[in-house]
């Protein structure tokens, strides 16, 4: 137990030893956040921003009463008029001119326009195809999704209701609802990071995976060196030696780690939540995955140089795979990322509230150092015999 605790505490002062690298390494991570929070603050404000109603025109030439009930309900909805604006217009062709001509005043201007053709409620009651018509003029692509997925959902549940008339006979001609399949995303800032609150959670978990170094370094120096061989005619045990170097140099990685939140929080009012315990739970745990990392790529290779040219891949690739430098989904590849984990336990934790992600990728965290420490101490072993 001395044997361990000796060995923490030597890597721990260690890695403070040459403070200069250490600085470098911090400075870097922290101007990276301030340049790409900058640099893409617009488009995460677009994407976080209460969105106002779209405008929208309405043209019923339906001549039965199904129209007419549709549009009924539709202005009637709270949850539809949170996202859709109806307004009234006398012909197709003031819709198309509302909707598309740049001479008509922005208060004046409809990003689409519905449409009820003649013979709407007679194809309805025929059971023949019938469709409500939707165009769109030149508006932004997040106004076209909002209509469509509207009334996707309004039809949908129009149609749904129809069936429940066929097959129980129960007449609710104006009982159609949307309440049931339109809710209210949450589109509120709070709930989203911002472009520098989404870098500092990145750059910090780039900043942890860089302590692969460490391990790589610790491994080196133990095994592969003069004080390696020395190591070997001594009583200690590898599990001994591995687990108090590798506890000293994930203290060390936590530390930084929490420096660097302290020091974003301060400068740049990022969101690192409420929940401390648990942040700090996710920086220990994303530091000792990067160490476990680091000295199993020493092992394998038996050389540092080697050991240190794959950390600096996996420390980039990791941090591409996750969207640190762009934001963007990787598909089933970033699941090779442990930042990904990392990342998006934090993400869960401090915005959605998803604890149970939060929790299970933790795990899986862990379960990476569990796996790379074990190769790494059977490799020691080997070697050692």
């Amino acid at each position: 137990m001395n044997n361990t605790f000796y060995q923490m505490l030597h890597s721990f002062k260690r890695t403070f030893t040459d403070t200069k690298p250490l600085i470098s390494k911090f400075a870097t991570i922290a101007i990276v956040i301030l340049i790409l929070g900058s640099a893409f603050s617009n488009a995460f404000d677009s994407q976080s921003k209460s969105l106002e109603p779209v405008r929208l025109g309405y043209l019923n030439e339906d001549e039965g009463e199904v129209g007419k009930t549709m549009l009924d309900n539709l202005m009637e909805s709270e949850d539809i008029d949170a996202w859709i604006s109806l307004v009234k217009v006398n012909s197709f062709e003031e819709g198309q001119s509302l909707a598309g001509d740049s001479d008509v005043a922005d208060e004046d201007q409809i990003e689409g326009m519905i449409y009820f053709e003649p013979d709407f409620s007679k194809k309805y009651e025929n059971d023949e195809p019938c469709t409500v018509k939707i165009y769109t003029g030149k508006t932004s692509q997040m106004d076209s999704i909002i209509i469509k997925c509207v009334f996707n959902t309004f039809t949908s549940v129009v149609d749904l209701n129809k069936v429940i008339v066929e097959e129980f006979g129960t007449y609710i001609s104006k009982e159609y609802s949307s309440d049931s399949g339109v809710e209210e995303l949450p589109m509120k800032s709070e709930d989203k990071p911002s472009a520098m609150d989404y870098y500092a959670i990145a750059m910090l978990m780039m900043f942890l995976i860089f302590s692969a170094e460490y391990g790589c370094d610790a491994i080196a120096e133990d095994y592969l060196g003069v004080i390696g061989d020395r190591i070997k005619t001594t009583p200690l045990k590898p599990y001994q030696q591995y687990i108090g170097k590798m506890s000293g140099l994930c203290l060390s990685s936590t530390l930084q780690g929490l420096f660097l939140v302290i020091f974003t929080k301060i400068l740049y009012d990022v969101n690192w939540g409420n929940n401390f315990p648990l942040l700090l739970l996710i920086i220990f745990s994303m530091s000792c995955t990067a160490v476990a990392i680091g000295s199993l790529l020493c092992m394998l290779t038996r050389d540092r140089a080697r050991g240190q040219s794959l950390v600096s891949i996996v420390v980039i690739a990791s941090t591409f795979l996750a969207g640190g430098f762009v934001y963007m989904d990787m598909g089933q590849l970033k699941y090779l990322s442990p930042n990904y984990f990392g990342h998006t336990a934090l993400t869960s934790m401090i915005y959605t509230g998803r604890m149970a992600t939060t929790y299970l990728y933790i795990e899986i965290l862990w379960c990476f150092t569990i796996v790379a420490g074990i190769i790494t101490v059977i490799l020691s072993r080997r070697k050692k015999a």
